[in-house]
């Protein structure tokens, strides 16, 4: 797997016929990043639903990180520091620590105020495989 963020990269053939094997829960609002990956999931999964873009559900800047997997990485001493910092060090040329660690108030925000307040939250997160068959 490669670490892929800012790479706005389109699901993959693979990946759209693993999400097409689950039945999704029902969903009131309909909010994603503005990344392709994560706008196909959400048409694939609601189809007919429009998704409302949020600018702050984008994934995170791997800076010189992005692309490369551990292997070519292994070399970097980079990517050691930041493997021995546990992961929350920021990325070199790159954000800080990603996913939904530190930024989690700051997307909740951005959800609550496109319209999902007192509406169940499910969070879904494409898994690498869907989008990176490499």
């Amino acid at each position: 797997m490669r670490y892929v963020g800012r790479t706005d990269e389109p699901l993959s053939f693979s990946g759209i016929a693993e999400l097409m094997k689950t039945d999704y829960p029902p969903c009131g609002v309909l909010i994603t990043s503005p990344m392709k990956r994560c706008i196909q999931t959400a048409e694939l999964i609601y189809p007919g639903k429009a998704p409302i873009i949020c600018e702050e559900l984008r994934e995170c800047d791997f800076g010189a990180f992005e692309g490369r997997n551990y292997i070519e990485l292994s070399t970097d001493s980079r990517y050691q520091k930041w493997i021995d910092s546990g992961g929350v060090s920021a990325f070199p040329e790159g954000g800080g620590p990603c996913g939904f660690q530190g930024a989690l108030r700051c997307r909740l925000s951005c959800v609550n105020s496109k319209g999902a307040r007192g509406e169940q939250c499910h969070i879904r997160s494409p898994r690498r495989h869907y989008y990176g068959d490499t």
